[in-house]
């Protein structure tokens, strides 16, 4: 039903459906008012800070498997991975995976870097919320 919504809010604000008779669907049955779509949809901004929080969720996931694997002696994620993950607005979950389970929390590249990285993460996110209204 969302995926229906998400087609037809482009063309609900003159409310025709061009291609209502293409699907079988006649256009009459699809005259939904603007207020009653804007009321059954998410907000691009509540979607984005959704997206944002099961982003950084895997990556201090990522870390908790780094600490897993330093713990058994086994293969481990490389540095760069996770300063790559905290720059492409990861950041938040790599340093709540450091204070979390306490680890990469002598290195001092995490210890300055991460927090540097949280605050260019979210200068660059309010920078696009702001170009985005």
């Amino acid at each position: 039903m969302m995926c229906w919504l998400f087609i037809l809010s482009s063309f609900i604000m003159d409310r025709q459906v061009p291609f209502g008779r293409d699907i079988g669907v006649n256009s009459e049955m699809i005259l939904i008012h603007h207020w009653q779509l804007e009321k059954a949809m998410i907000s691009p901004v509540l979607r984005g800070v959704g997206v944002y929080l099961i982003w950084n969720g895997l990556w201090m996931m990522m870390m908790g498997f780094d600490k897993h694997q330093a713990r058994r002696g086994k293969w481990r994620v490389r540095e760069r991975t996770l300063f790559a993950g905290a720059f492409c607005w990861g950041a938040l979950g790599v340093w709540v995976g450091m204070i979390y389970f306490r680890h990469k929390t002598k290195h001092l590249s995490f210890k300055l870097g991460i927090p540097v990285l949280l605050i260019v993460n979210w200068i660059s996110l309010v920078y696009i919320m702001r170009g985005w209204r």
